[in-house]
């Protein structure tokens, strides 16, 4: 069953090519020298010369797919079987459950439920993990290690040997990491300059859409969209009143207009800019 699902992720999103058609680049807004051309180099968020290590120090003792999980008969009984026993949960180390939580049986199916607000409240409520990792200080550092590791290997999508799936699987993981960052953005009142981090990394993502929108492999942008609001909505909310009201509904929906997509991407570079 998550093979399947996994798999049907996969085609929708190599088929999705309406990324390529929407959003400013950095070189498509005005007055932005100061701007390296190369935004990834503005995620220094975090040291990435220590990649993630991928190591599970605890794993989930039922797994989608196997005869155990098909025994437990609904959803309420495969969720409480996946929540991390709390004698190991608060005796993780932030790295550690991090790799645990962006593991979680359940987390591409919250992702893609295409309502943001709706997803992240799901997956706090019904994730004890998620719940432990937002309490920690460092868990953004090691949300946008793993993200910047992703961006600087995305060249996977033009790798020839590499499958169709494989190459899905790695979108839908970069997708989950924008959707928690976005979602940890949202939750937690962190500082200014952490914020700025994360803006810079998403902004980053956001360059690789147009290095990698070809027509087979098109990135999709939604969550990277969805995440950059979260953050200008905390740190400067007074400029989302640049989105006519008409349309400010469209900010949160599954395919917000080109029109409010290059409003929120001519504020994260400009926030950028400022900073």
């Amino acid at each position: 069953m998550k093979n399947l699902f996994v798999c049907i992720l996969c085609l929708l999103l190599l088929s999705c090519n309406e990324s390529k058609q929407v959003g400013d680049t950095i070189d498509d807004v005005e007055d932005n020298d100061e701007i390296n051309s190369s935004p990834l180099v503005l995620c220094d968020a975090c040291d990435c010369s220590n990649p993630p290590t991928g190591i599970l120090v605890w794993d989930y003792p039922v797994k989608p797919g196997t005869d155990e999980w098909k025994d437990l008969k609904d959803y309420p009984a495969r969720i409480k079987i996946c929540q991390i026993p709390e004698e190991i949960l608060f005796s993780l180390t932030t790295e550690e459950l991090t790799e645990i939580c962006l593991q979680y049986p359940f987390l591409s199916t919250d992702v893609f439920s295409f309502d943001f607000r709706v997803s992240a409240n799901e997956l706090y409520k019904n994730f004890n993990g998620i719940r432990e990792l937002f309490e920690r200080e460092d868990a953004s550092k090691e949300l946008l290690r793993h993200y910047i590791y992703k961006l600087q290997n995305m060249s996977i999508l033009d790798d020839e040997s590499a499958t169709t799936l494989e190459k899905g699987r790695f979108k839908i993981s970069i997708q989950n990491l924008e959707f928690l960052l976005g979602f940890y953005s949202q939750k937690v009142d962190a500082t200014e300059e952490d914020y700025m981090k994360i803006l810079r990394c998403l902004l980053a993502g956001h360059e690789k859409e147009f290095v990698y929108a070809n027509p087979n492999f098109a990135y999709s942008f939604l969550y990277n969209f969805y995440a950059r609001t979260h953050i200008i909505i905390k740190i400067s909310p007074q400029s989302l009143e640049k989105i006519p009201e008409k349309m400010f509904n469209q900010v949160f929906n599954a395919r917000p207009g080109k029109e409010t997509i290059d409003i929120i991407n001519e504020l994260s570079y400009q926030l950028i800019k400022e900073s």
